[in-house]
Protein backbone atom coordinates (compact mmCIF):
# COMPACT_ATOMS: atom_id res chain seq x y z
CA UNK A 1 0.00 0.00 0.00
CA UNK A 2 2.68 2.68 1.08
CA UNK A 3 5.15 0.95 -1.28
CA UNK A 4 6.56 4.40 -2.15
CA UNK A 5 7.71 5.09 1.83
CA UNK A 6 10.64 2.43 1.03
CA UNK A 7 11.77 5.42 -1.48
CA UNK A 8 12.26 8.05 1.35
CA UNK A 9 16.06 9.36 1.75
CA UNK A 10 15.97 9.85 5.28
CA UNK A 11 13.86 6.96 6.68
CA UNK A 12 15.74 6.25 9.54
CA UNK A 13 14.84 9.41 11.13
CA UNK A 14 10.82 8.48 10.04
CA UNK A 15 11.49 4.51 10.91
CA UNK A 16 12.86 5.88 14.74
CA UNK A 17 9.39 8.30 15.04
CA UNK A 18 7.34 5.12 13.76
CA UNK A 19 9.34 3.15 16.41
CA UNK A 20 8.86 5.42 19.68
CA UNK A 21 5.40 6.53 18.69
CA UNK A 22 4.50 2.44 18.64
CA UNK A 23 6.29 1.26 21.97
CA UNK A 24 4.60 4.43 23.70
CA UNK A 25 0.73 3.95 22.00
CA UNK A 26 1.46 -0.38 22.69
CA UNK A 27 0.91 -0.81 18.91
CA UNK A 28 2.95 -4.17 17.74
CA UNK A 29 2.14 -4.80 14.07
CA UNK A 30 4.16 -6.91 11.57
CA UNK A 31 5.31 -4.82 9.26
CA UNK A 32 6.49 -0.98 8.56
CA UNK A 33 3.98 -0.29 6.49
CA UNK A 34 1.18 -1.92 9.00
CA UNK A 35 2.50 0.39 11.79
CA UNK A 36 2.70 3.43 9.50
CA UNK A 37 -1.36 2.77 8.06
CA UNK A 38 -1.94 2.20 11.63
CA UNK A 39 -0.05 5.68 12.97
CA UNK A 40 -1.96 7.38 10.29
CA UNK A 41 -5.13 6.52 10.42
CA UNK A 42 -5.53 6.37 14.50
CA UNK A 43 -3.11 9.28 15.44
CA UNK A 44 -3.46 12.53 13.60
CA UNK A 45 -0.41 14.47 15.68
CA UNK A 46 2.01 11.34 13.93
CA UNK A 47 0.16 12.71 10.73
CA UNK A 48 1.53 16.07 11.15
CA UNK A 49 5.40 14.67 12.15
CA UNK A 50 5.45 12.19 8.88
CA UNK A 51 3.98 14.93 6.39
CA UNK A 52 6.50 17.15 8.09
CA UNK A 53 9.54 14.39 7.32
CA UNK A 54 8.20 13.71 3.81
CA UNK A 55 7.75 17.17 2.53
CA UNK A 56 10.62 17.75 0.10
CA UNK A 57 9.31 13.97 -2.15
CA UNK A 58 9.12 14.64 -5.42
CA UNK A 59 7.75 12.91 -8.70
CA UNK A 60 5.25 10.41 -8.34
CA UNK A 61 5.80 10.04 -4.48
CA UNK A 62 4.83 14.30 -4.35
CA UNK A 63 1.54 12.59 -5.92
CA UNK A 64 0.95 9.80 -3.42
CA UNK A 65 1.62 12.52 -0.44
CA UNK A 66 -1.07 14.83 -1.71
CA UNK A 67 -3.51 11.85 -1.75
CA UNK A 68 -2.70 10.54 1.75
CA UNK A 69 -2.85 14.21 3.00
CA UNK A 70 -6.56 14.19 0.98
CA UNK A 71 -7.44 11.21 3.08
CA UNK A 72 -5.38 11.00 6.02
CA UNK A 73 -5.93 14.84 6.84
CA UNK A 74 -3.27 16.88 9.13
CA UNK A 75 -4.41 17.82 12.78
CA UNK A 76 -5.77 21.68 12.45
CA UNK A 77 -3.77 24.03 14.77
CA UNK A 78 -0.73 21.67 14.88
CA UNK A 79 1.95 23.34 13.34
CA UNK A 80 5.60 22.00 13.04
CA UNK A 81 7.31 24.92 12.03
CA UNK A 82 11.70 24.10 12.62
CA UNK A 83 14.86 24.23 10.80
CA UNK A 84 15.21 20.36 11.96
CA UNK A 85 13.05 17.93 14.35
CA UNK A 86 15.10 15.19 15.78
CA UNK A 87 13.84 11.74 15.70
CA UNK A 88 11.26 10.01 18.08
CA UNK A 89 9.36 12.82 18.42
CA UNK A 90 6.04 12.53 20.13
CA UNK A 91 3.47 15.00 20.79
CA UNK A 92 0.65 14.31 22.64
CA UNK A 93 -3.35 15.79 22.44
CA UNK A 94 -1.26 18.06 19.78
CA UNK A 95 -4.05 20.56 19.55
CA UNK A 96 -3.11 24.28 19.92
CA UNK A 97 0.74 23.71 19.04
CA UNK A 98 3.32 25.69 17.40
CA UNK A 99 6.21 24.59 17.37
CA UNK A 100 8.80 26.65 15.77
CA UNK A 101 12.40 26.30 16.83
CA UNK A 102 16.06 25.83 15.60
CA UNK A 103 16.05 22.58 16.21
CA UNK A 104 14.49 20.07 18.68
CA UNK A 105 16.45 17.42 19.44
CA UNK A 106 15.91 13.38 19.67
CA UNK A 107 13.23 11.56 21.35
CA UNK A 108 11.61 14.94 22.76
CA UNK A 109 7.80 14.81 24.34
CA UNK A 110 5.77 17.88 23.93
CA UNK A 111 1.83 17.66 25.09
CA UNK A 112 -1.10 19.78 23.71
CA UNK A 113 -1.25 23.72 23.60
CA UNK A 114 2.21 24.11 23.73
CA UNK A 115 3.88 27.59 22.03
CA UNK A 116 7.64 27.15 21.31
CA UNK A 117 8.34 30.37 19.24
CA UNK A 118 10.51 33.08 17.87
CA UNK A 119 10.94 36.61 20.00
CA UNK A 120 12.57 39.82 18.82
CA UNK A 121 14.65 40.18 18.63
CA UNK A 122 16.34 37.32 20.53
CA UNK A 123 15.33 34.81 18.07
CA UNK A 124 14.07 31.15 18.00
CA UNK A 125 14.69 28.59 20.96
CA UNK A 126 16.72 25.38 20.66
CA UNK A 127 15.89 22.15 22.50
CA UNK A 128 18.15 19.51 23.35
CA UNK A 129 17.44 15.58 23.25
CA UNK A 130 15.02 13.63 25.47
CA UNK A 131 12.86 17.42 26.53
CA UNK A 132 9.05 16.71 28.05
CA UNK A 133 7.03 19.78 27.33
CA UNK A 134 3.89 19.75 29.49
CA UNK A 135 0.35 21.20 28.72
CA UNK A 136 0.65 24.72 27.58
CA UNK A 137 4.17 25.43 28.20
CA UNK A 138 5.65 28.50 26.62
CA UNK A 139 9.14 28.69 25.63
CA UNK A 140 9.88 31.91 23.67
CA UNK A 141 12.88 33.67 22.15
CA UNK A 142 16.36 32.58 21.60
CA UNK A 143 16.35 30.03 24.95
CA UNK A 144 18.46 26.39 25.23
CA UNK A 145 16.79 24.08 26.78
CA UNK A 146 19.25 21.46 27.69
CA UNK A 147 19.10 17.45 27.09
CA UNK A 148 16.80 15.67 29.42
CA UNK A 149 15.16 18.90 30.77
CA UNK A 150 11.92 19.32 31.98
CA UNK A 151 9.11 22.06 31.18
CA UNK A 152 6.17 22.02 33.43
CA UNK A 153 2.68 22.65 32.31
CA UNK A 154 2.06 26.47 31.90
CA UNK A 155 5.28 27.56 32.49
CA UNK A 156 6.71 30.35 30.62
CA UNK A 157 10.45 30.15 29.64
CA UNK A 158 12.43 33.08 28.54
CA UNK A 159 15.94 31.72 30.07
CA UNK A 160 17.61 29.08 29.58
CA UNK A 161 17.01 25.80 31.29
CA UNK A 162 20.28 23.54 32.10
CA UNK A 163 20.09 19.60 31.38
CA UNK A 164 18.15 17.64 33.52
CA UNK A 165 16.74 20.94 34.58
CA UNK A 166 12.84 21.52 35.58
CA UNK A 167 11.58 24.69 34.93
CA UNK A 168 8.17 25.67 36.38
CA UNK A 169 6.01 28.67 36.67
CA UNK A 170 5.20 31.82 34.77
CA UNK A 171 8.12 33.73 35.06
CA UNK A 172 9.95 29.57 34.70
CA UNK A 173 12.32 29.23 37.45
CA UNK A 174 13.89 26.08 37.94
CA UNK A 175 13.32 23.38 40.77
CA UNK A 176 14.91 20.64 42.39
Amino acid sequence: MLAWYHRIDDRVTLDEDIERWAIIRGISAGSVDELLTILLTRFPEFRNLFYYRIEGLGGRAALAVKAARRIWHPMPLLDLACDHIGPGLVITHGFATILAAKSIGRNCWVHHEVTVGWTYPSGWPTIGDDVFIGVGAKILGGVHIGDGAKIGANAVVVKDVPAGATAVGAAAHIIG
